[in-house]
């Protein structure tokens, strides 16, 4: 039968053509169901295959040509050669490879460069199929075909729609416009080329480089960042296209080279690899030497106007508002090597003057939200710290998901990603990603989402400016449109006004818009406020990690680090912030319990004092606090301190962790509570009594040779003097001292009745001493740079003596009833 005897049946039945389309659809599913769901798994992994032009526009939306229709509806087959067909798009179809084909195996070789701005739309399609339907010269063969490719494109899309990949992805070229807020205090803390190696990471992401734009804060006001980012702009050329074309990851030059990944052994991505090696090395020596020296030499400030910013009167505390626009990504001409566009490029300085305070981290990042606002305007902000690179290309697209969910998306404030660290020992001495918290965030999610915790979360633009969530904001999340009339300079000047000492004056900003000002832990505290102005947040832990960081290499900066954060979180509970009165009405009553547990960290160090000091001095003059061991009342403590432990070692071992960084977690888990959060609990009470100011501390992100090499061996760093270390050694005496005189009165005086009545307190003592280990060995074993100062050994041992036998007994005796 032929196409005009089908038709004249057809006809002849009273059954028109899209009665047959359908039945045909319906038959050819049911047949073929197996190979068509492969099939559209294998359209989905070529959506977001990455390659050369990859990024240039979803893969799902057709070419805009009226001769390619057909084949962006799927209707290119093997069986329809196009020769003397009456229609334009069949010839076409055929020379074409569309990701519907049947031809499951094709890789779209033969794409078309440049694609039409707008998806077809349905009725388009509509009338491409028909024309081929319609088409006199069709053979029997090939409208068979057809319509078994018909089945292929609704069935596909029929699943597809049924995901949320699906939804996500056939949009794509809707995505918004992200931007990448990246921040940087000092050059000799955070030093310029670990700085540029995280904006790589992020320039390099799997996007279309026209709606990206990334943005450098620097609160130094630095030359020597400045340069170091000139110096990336023109590196990112090359890096770019070779991350693109190799799907390297990750993508920070320093992690790629300095990591795990080798060098390719053979084939072209070995001659390229050694290439683009080589122009990093050579880069990085050049900033490395501007470093060391102090300041840019005269042959590279000719290189770029943006060096007449600075002079010998420029501070760190005193400068202009600095602003450069280093790529422009409207320009025809900012491409890379492979004349693919590049992705904005900003350098931001606010201006700073003595005299004026600069609200630390949240003016900083409030400045980035207005300066972007002007320049590229995009939906969506990632802030990132400087040392957290991009370890996962597809992040974007992966939190886009969440933002862009057709359901639930407009909910959503921010996507949250875990803070993971690159440069974790193998026991995480330092107690830097207990792994299981992080996990714990998960069962956040159903009570309104996670903190926003600083770093690696993707913003909603406008619930960060203020905007309370309602019905209206259900408005589908499009990129926005960017200003392509204003020239580069006017764009810098304008946004410049932005970002003066005096633009906040008589402004919201850091009261109801933008980031909170007046609290250390300004992240918590704005995720928080957002919501409570209705809105939601999502944590997402990727398999691959989306960032990764640098944790501290020492204990002080731990100690400093964990004492910051304390300080902040009990600040808000003391304000009308607290959770349960800010919150109450607004989040539920579990999420409001998730944000007290970190808002008390700093009153929550009073019970471990007391179980590390009470106990011990009862234990040395022979006092019972606990029941004996051979009575009733012995089971429920025993029961708590068996049962909590070994969940504890369950969860751990769960997770993945071994038992030495479960026991070194314990330990920071005590040195915390005994140093960290009483200061930080001291501190507080003093700022509400008004007798000292909030600080904002910046953990180091370099070490000396000899503190590196003893953190890789998991050796504790106690070199640096410091109040933190004079507690924790004078309390780790204290115990051993204690428990030295409770063995003394155990083995010398009243015998095994002793410890039938203490022998709780002997497990608590010895738990104690045990975990102070490390203290000790640097107290009286150690001779390297780490180890105790002798001042801090000499005045422990002496306090510790002196609180242990100069108290007088009876303060620890109960009253008798």
């Amino acid at each position: 039968m032929d196409a005009g005897d089908l038709r004249r049946v057809m006809r002849s039945m009273g059954v028109d053509l899209w009665t047959l389309i359908e039945t045909a659809l319906d038959v050819a599913a049911a047949d073929y169901g197996k190979e068509l769901r492969a099939r559209r798994d294998g359209i989905v992994e070529r959506l977001y295959a990455a390659g050369p032009g990859a990024a240039d526009g979803c893969r799902n939306c057709a070419p805009g040509a009226a001769a390619e229709r057909a084949a962006a509806v799927g209707l290119s087959t093997g069986g329809m050669e196009g020769k003397g067909s009456s229609s334009p798009a069949a010839g076409k179809g055929a020379a074409t490879a569309s990701p519907l084909s049947m031809n499951g195996d094709e890789k779209g070789e033969e794409r078309e460069e440049e694609d039409d701005d707008y998806p077809i739309d349905d009725k388009t399609k509509i009338l491409a199929i028909k024309e081929f339907l319609e088409d006199p010269d069709q053979t029997e063969d090939s409208l068979v075909s057809l319509l078994q490719n018909l089945a292929d494109v609704e069935f596909t899309f029929k699943n597809l729609k049924e995901t949320d990949i699906g939804r996500h992805v056939n949009c794509f070229r809707k995505h918004p416009s992200p931007e990448v807020r990246q921040l940087v205090s000092d050059p000799m803390i955070e030093p310029p080329a670990m700085v540029i190696s995280t904006v790589l990471s992020v320039m390099a992401y799997e996007y279309p480089p026209e709606k990206l734009s990334v943005y450098l804060s620097d609160d130094a006001g630095s030359e020597l960042t400045f340069y170091a980012l000139l110096e990336a702009s023109r590196f990112a050329k090359s890096w770019i296209p070779f991350c693109k074309k190799f799907k390297v990851e990750p993508r920070s030059p320093d992690a790629y080279f300095n990591g795990e990944c080798m060098c390719p052994k053979d084939g072209l991505q070995a001659v390229e690899w050694g290439k683009i090696k080589s122009l990093y090395t050579e880069m990085e020596n050049r900033i490395n030497d501007a470093v060391k020296f102090g300041k840019v030499s005269e042959n590279i400030r000719k290189q770029h106007r943006g060096f007449l910013e600075w002079n010998r009167a420029t501070t760190s505390r005193d400068h202009q508002a600095i602003l450069h626009i280093l790529i422009d990504g409207r320009d025809t001409n900012a491409i890379d090597d492979e004349g693919f566009t590049l992705p904005t490029l900003v350098y931001m300085a606010r201006e700073k003057r003595p005299y004026r305070h600069h609200n630390f981290k949240a003016g900083a990042m409030n400045s980035l939200v207005r300066v972007s606002s002007e320049i590229s305007s995009g939906a969506v902000m990632l802030n990132v710290d400087c040392d957290m690179y991009s370890s996962n290309s597809e992040t974007v697209k992966d939190a886009l998901c969440f933002l862009m969910d057709e359901e639930k998306g407009h909910e959503i404030a921010y996507v949250q990603l875990p803070q993971l660290f690159n440069n974790i020992t193998k026991n995480d001495i330092y107690g830097s990603s207990p792994m299981w918290a992080w996990k714990d965030f998960h069962g956040l999610d159903g009570y309104g989402g996670p903190l926003y915790v600083g770093s690696g979360c993707f913003h909603r633009r406008e619930s960060l400016c203020g905007k309370h969530f309602n019905e209206t904001c259900k408005a589908a999340l499009r990129a926005n449109e960017r200003n392509m009339e204003a020239s580069a300079s006017t764009l810098e000047e304008r946004a410049k006004s932005l970002i003066t000492c005096t633009y906040e004056d008589n402004t919201e900003w850091g009261k109801e818009m933008g980031l909170k000002y007046g609290c250390p832990v300004e992240d918590v505290i704005t995720g928080l406020a957002i919501k409570c102005r209705g809105w939601k947040s999502i944590y997402f832990n990727p398999s691959r990690a989306g960032f990764l960081g640098v944790a501290p290499v020492t204990l002080a900066q731990t100690l400093v680090q964990h004492k910051r954060w304390s300080e902040g979180d009990f600040q808000i509970f003391l304000s009308k912030y607290c959770p349960f009165l800010y919150g109450k009405g607004k989040l539920k009553l579990g999420l409001q319990m998730g944000y007290s547990i970190y808002c008390l960290w700093a009153p929550c160090s009073f019970p471990t004092l007391y179980y590390v000091i009470i106990p011990p001095f009862t234990l040395l003059h022979g006092i019972s606090l606990f029941p004996k061991a051979s009575g009733i009342w012995f089971m429920p403590f025993s029961y708590v301190i068996a049962a909590t432990t070994m969940f504890s070692l369950w969860e751990a071992f769960l997770f993945g962790c071994t038992m030495k960084r479960w026991w070194n977690e314990q330990r920071m888990y005590l040195f915390k509570r005994l140093a960290s959060y009483p200061f930080a609990f001291v501190d507080t009470i003093f700022r509400h009594l008004g007798l000292n100011k909030s600080t904002f501390i910046i953990t180091a992100k370099v070490a000396d040779e000899e503190v590196s090499k003893r953190y890789k061996q998991e050796m504790m760093e106690f070199g640096s003097p410091s109040p933190m270390f004079t507690i924790l050694a004078t309390l780790a005496m204290l115990n051993l001292v204690c428990l030295i005189g409770g063995a003394k009165r155990l083995v010398l005086g009243e015998g095994i009745g002793l410890l039938g009545s203490m022998l709780l307190q002997f497990v608590l003592c010895a738990s104690v001493v045990l975990i102070n280990m490390p203290v000790y060995q640097a107290m009286f074993f150690r001779n390297d740079g780490g180890r105790m100062p002798t001042s801090i050994t000499l005045t422990s041992v002496a306090l510790a003596m002196l609180l242990a036998y100069m108290v007088p007994e009876q303060y620890f005796r109960l009253p008798r009833v």
